[in-house]
């Protein structure tokens, strides 16, 4: 007889998870309440039927993830994870049915951050509760109304001097290459450790990534 794994408590979070075929259920705050939706989905895993999970924000947010980390490149898991594990700590029992966007600001307000990490740290969780929605978990998203600043520019670019500077700090060959070449092209620092061979259009001089690794994935990246 198939044996089945039994729940475990996150204390961190407050909460109760089992994993079946693969995937993370969030079974709630309480025990006893946990081991009845335990039974609940170990009834369906061995029907092989699906089941509705908790609305708690935990649970969207660990849909969310699991669904990141099946469709998205390990960078755009890490980004949300990073982000959305902060805020599941901050409210490990708030329902989906409660959450407003004065609960995302007001975590948001318990960090230093700059303008353009408090944007993300907001869109990270506006994001989450969007794809929530157009799934079909929320019939609209509770933070829909949330406001999320406009990125800021940067205004500190590395100057002649300062670059004289790297260039002269640089102990090994390999690594004064790598600075000329971004200084050259303005590519971005991952694309030039990411690139490889096979990125190289070496009759037009330029470094050529396909869509599926350019960011946003919305355009080839040139």
């Amino acid at each position: 007889m198939k044996k089945f794994p039994k729940p475990w408590y996150r204390p961190h979070r407050g909460l109760w998870y089992v994993t079946l075929n693969g995937k993370q259920h969030n079974l709630g705050p309480n025990e006893a309440e946990a081991f009845d939706r335990y039974a609940k989905l170990l009834a369906a895993a061995q029907q092989q039927q699906p089941v509705m999970q908790s609305d708690s924000v935990v649970a969207i947010i660990d849909e969310f993830l699991h669904w990141l980390q099946r469709n998205r490149s390990a960078g755009t898991y890490g980004w949300f994870h990073y982000r959305l594990e902060r805020f599941a700590r901050k409210y490990p029992n708030l329902s989906a049915a409660d959450l407003r966007p004065h609960h995302v600001q007001v975590w948001v307000d318990g960090y230093t951050l700059s303008k353009t990490s408090r944007r993300n740290y907001l869109r990270s969780v506006k994001r989450c509760l969007d794809w929530a929605t157009k799934r079909g978990y929320l019939e609209r998203s509770p933070i829909a109304q949330l406001e999320v600043p406009a990125a800021e520019q940067r205004e500190n670019p590395v100057t002649p001097e300062a670059f004289r500077g790297l260039l002269a700090a640089a102990q090994k060959p390999q690594h004064r290459d790598l600075l000329n070449l971004a200084w050259l092209s303005g590519a971005r620092p991952q694309e030039l450790i990411r690139a490889e061979a096979h990125h190289l259009d070496a009759k037009n001089h330029r470094l050529v990534f396909p869509l599926k690794q350019s960011k946003g994935k919305k355009k080839v990246r040139v």
